[in-house]
């Protein structure tokens, strides 16, 4: 059954699929910046709200290109929602890339916790820290004087563990067998480690 241009622009008044495109698609963006960021959810929950955000993302951009080229095709003309979805993914995904914490913006909460862990006689560890705006699954504080911090946002395989280590006696006993990338002031990097 064909449809013509009439009816499509009837029809179209009535339920405004490109506006529930829109508004789908400016949730699915807000979630993936925010998840990003790491404002919300916390912990092991980020990367599942970033997939199901992408997802969404996926979905309403195959129906944007369908609508846009039946649209195109009836109406032989843009218009201004032609370029509204590609313009918000485009911001979500710049502003989700640039606006990601960083353990600089946070050092100086590290190494109060580092200090604190270190100078407590018998408080050898802590779990479920917020520092800055990054979620710490664990911090512990070892024989050897050295402080480890695991992200909550867990990497990418199922085992895998990073974080980073505070070391003011030098390297790290395993620098180099974990693959630690030296920070800066007593501060290493890991993508997985496990100490005993």
């Amino acid at each position: 059954m064909s449809v013509s241009a009439s009816e499509f622009r009837s029809r179209r008044r009535r339920f405004f699929p490109d506006v529930a495109i829109l508004v789908v698609t400016l949730v699915a963006a807000a979630l993936l910046v925010v998840a990003s960021w790491n404002l919300w959810p916390a912990g092991e929950n980020v990367p599942i709200a970033i997939g199901a955000a992408v997802m969404v993302l996926i979905g309403a951009g195959g129906a944007w290109l369908t609508l846009s080229v039946l649209a195109s095709s009836w109406h032989r003309r843009w218009t201004w929602w032609f370029i509204a979805y590609p313009t918000v993914v485009a911001v979500a995904v710049i502003a989700s890339l640039t606006g990601r914490p960083t353990f600089e913006q946070s050092r100086s909460g590290f190494e109060e916790v580092a200090q604190y862990l270190l100078s407590e006689p018998g408080r050898t560890h802590l779990t479920d820290l917020r520092i800055g705006r990054l979620d710490i699954k664990y911090a512990y504080a070892t024989h050897a004087g050295e402080v480890y911090f695991h992200d909550a946002r867990n990497g990418p395989l199922a085992r895998s563990n990073p974080g980073w280590v505070y070391s003011p006696n030098g390297s790290p006993p395993g620098f180099s067998r974990l693959g630690m990338k030296n920070i800066g002031s007593n501060w290493y990097r890991f993508t997985n480690v496990t100490v005993d």
